[in-house]
């Protein structure tokens, strides 16, 4: 390199502090995306056991209540189960004021009642 002058080694050396303020930006977002990455990971890993739960929570808790063929004493634990389950899987927000109304009721009883 053949030294030209200040104003050369000012603007080298601004641009060398652009280049440091690329650089700690890009390992940030480089952390960011692993962050992420491992993240949807552990959500891929988890998809098949939270597909057999949900399977196994339609069947044993769900269909019961659905179908009306949930004793009282049982309704009331059967729907607690299916709510943990939806909070675990991220359900609707809804859903249990949704639940507790409908289907904790007789099929026959089972109305709209904002109609």
């Amino acid at each position: 390199l053949a030294f030209t002058g200040r104003s050369e080694v000012a603007s080298l050396r601004e641009e060398l502090q652009q280049a440091r303020a690329a650089l700690v930006s890009a390992e940030e977002q480089a952390k960011t995306a692993e962050a992420a990455l491992r993240a949807a990971d552990k959500d891929l890993d988890a998809a098949p056991i939270d597909r057999e739960a949900l399977q196994s929570a339609l069947r044993d808790l769900y269909g019961p209540l659905k179908a009306g063929t949930a004793d009282a004493a049982d309704a009331g634990r059967l729907l607690a189960e299916l709510l943990v389950l939806a909070r675990r899987l991220r359900f609707l927000a809804a859903l249990p004021a949704v639940a507790r109304r409908g289907l904790l009721e007789a099929p026959g009883r089972r109305v709209d009642q904002q109609a």
